[in-house]
């Protein structure tokens, strides 16, 4: 469990901090649908970085106060479908490389929430 919980840590980490650095180079790189502004990825940004917070909290033997396996298992379905979604009714990835990033990404986090449930 201890590896499942630091992979959560650096995935949410690793993508918040890339999505609070640079928004919107980011979003062009991985052909994603164009932002408006900076603001929206911005904030996701500092939401992934506050679950990985969360999370690392939870691994943390002494303070066990934080988002736990079971949540990380949720937000990994609950966000696995709504990509899923997206890419069915065709919005978000408006390129190739975009598609498949967003399927990709979409399949692994369903997967992780998988094994996730496993050790829960």
């Amino acid at each position: 469990m201890p590896q499942l919980v630091g992979l959560e840590f650096l995935l949410k980490l690793g993508s918040g901090l890339a999505l609070l650095a640079a928004p919107l180079t980011l979003i062009k790189l991985l052909g994603l649908a164009p932002a408006g502004s900076a603001f929206w990825p911005r904030l996701l940004g500092a939401v992934l970085v506050g679950l990985a917070i969360a999370t690392y909290m939870d691994a943390s033997a002494r303070l066990g106060h934080g988002l736990g396996l079971a949540g990380s298992m949720v937000i990994n379905f609950t966000v696995s479908l709504a990509l899923g979604a997206g890419l069915i009714m065709g919005q978000g990835a408006p390129t190739w490389r975009g598609r498949i990033v967003v399927g990709g990404a979409a399949a692994a986090l369903f997967l992780l929430a998988l094994i996730e449930i496993a050790y829960i």
